[in-house]
């Protein structure tokens, strides 16, 4: 996704057009000076700012699953809990616990955003660049954000959440 479009995804139309007013403000200044200084700090405030429409969304998306993993255990079952559990019981599963991971079923994702009326690909995006999606490099080069960690002894396609992301 080129920077344009993710800003775009991020930012309601009057704070781009407010992003895209104080850069061109450190670029002249920057051009005036030769010291790139102040169009780093712009770039720098606005990608940190909190607020963002993806920040948010990926706070609310975080704290839907911290309150599902409390309120919901058995849904969450660590994989040595899962293996042992009669197959007519995993229907009931929304995903893994496994070392540092959480391993979210795709069905599980997918009700999860759209109940929560949030975009899933741009928050997968958020949560990557925070280092906290792990998606294997040639998946991310084939446009996916799905890990497959092998469970019951085959890859499964999982979103693999860092449980140290969650609040």
């Amino acid at each position: 996704m080129d920077p344009a479009t993710a800003l775009r995804k991020c930012l309601p139309q009057d704070e781009v057009d407010a992003f895209n007013q104080e850069l061109r403000e450190a670029l002249t200044r920057a051009a005036d000076s030769l010291d790139l200084a102040p169009v780093v700090a712009t770039l720098n405030r606005w990608r940190h700012r909190p607020g963002t429409r993806l920040g948010e969304q990926r706070t609310r998306l975080l704290a839907a699953l911290g309150h599902s993993l409390l309120a919901e255990p058995d849904s969450w079952p660590t994989l040595g809990t899962y293996s042992s559990t009669a197959e007519s019981e995993r229907r009931h599963v929304r995903g893994l616990l496994q070392g540092d991971w959480l391993h979210i079923l795709p069905s599980t994702w997918r009700q999860l955003t759209r109940e929560l009326g949030l975009d899933g690909s741009g928050i997968c995006h958020e949560l990557h660049q925070r280092g906290e999606l792990h998606v294997p490099p040639s998946r991310r080069r084939a446009g996916d954000w799905q890990a497959s960690p092998r469970i019951l002894g085959r890859p499964t396609r999982v979103y693999q959440v860092a449980l140290s992301a969650l609040p």
